[in-house]
């Protein structure tokens, strides 16, 4: 950043030279060196600092409310992937201040679906193989237009059946957040053998920042499965709160 001489001290400056029968100064102006100004750190949150959290654990419930609270009405941008063995899927969601203009862009192999909601009304366009569909209703419906946007229902799902505590905090692209790993034991193993896994390893972490959101979340289970190697992955990570710009689609046209 440049440092900028004020307008006060501008004027005097000009003004010097200007005097009656002073004649033009001779004197040799001094050097001035502009010393940038440093960027602050950002400073992580302490477990004091966020809703259901203390030096010795979370309230997971708590902790989700309030990151839904912290994004009702903002704008977002998050991105949920799911990687199960070899499959992987991606959704992309777009949202606007207040929920509309919405733009959602799911990945599964070779198959993509983009949903966006605008004005009431749904758009989506499917593609797979090369192909695409388009369809279009005077209508939003629960699952493309819910009333929160802020992941939490999928969270919940995961941290739910969890116990958290705080492990340091990190800063990654200019915003500090407060490290909250699953502890050892915490993790409900009757779940995972009702569906026939034996789980090895297991890890959940989350990332919040000073406002409460959960800005990262991971959880990640390996094991073997009906007798065959088996791992699963979910991500969630949150970002350009309160600056996203939903674009509207090229292909509208078409619908």
């Amino acid at each position: 950043m440049r440092t900028l001489v004020p307008v006060a001290v501008a004027a005097l400056i000009l003004l010097a030279g200007c005097g009656g029968g002073a004649g033009p100064s001779t004197a040799t102006p001094a050097p001035t060196t502009e010393t940038p100004t440093p960027t602050p750190t950002p400073s992580p949150p302490s477990p004091a600092d966020v809703a259901g959290v203390n030096e010795t654990g979370a309230n997971v419930s708590t902790l989700l409310a309030g990151h839904r609270d912290a994004l009702t009405g903002r704008s977002l941008t998050l991105e949920y992937t799911v990687v199960s063995n070899d499959t992987r899927t991606t959704l992309t969601e777009h949202v606007a201040v207040g929920g509309q203009p919405l733009l959602v862009r799911s990945e599964t192999g070779d198959r993509t679906q983009t949903t966006y909601v605008a004005n009431g009304t749904t758009y989506v366009r499917s593609t797979q193989g090369g192909e695409s569909t388009y369809n279009r209703a005077n209508r939003t419906s629960g699952l493309t237009h819910p009333s929160s946007y802020s992941g939490a229902s999928d969270l919940g799902q995961f941290m739910g059946a969890l116990d958290y505590e705080p492990n340091g905090t990190v800063v990654e692209n200019g915003t500090g957040m407060l490290v909250l790993e699953a502890t050892d034991g915490a993790f409900n193993e009757t779940a995972m053998a009702e569906q026939n896994v034996t789980v090895d390893t297991f890890r959940s972490t989350a990332y919040v920042d000073r406002n409460g959101v959960i800005r990262k979340f991971v959880y990640h289970v390996e094991g073997t499965r009906n007798g065959a190697s088996y791992s699963y992955t979910s991500r969630v990570r949150i970002y350009d709160v309160g600056s996203t710009e939903v674009p509207r689609p090229d292909w509208l046209d078409e619908v």
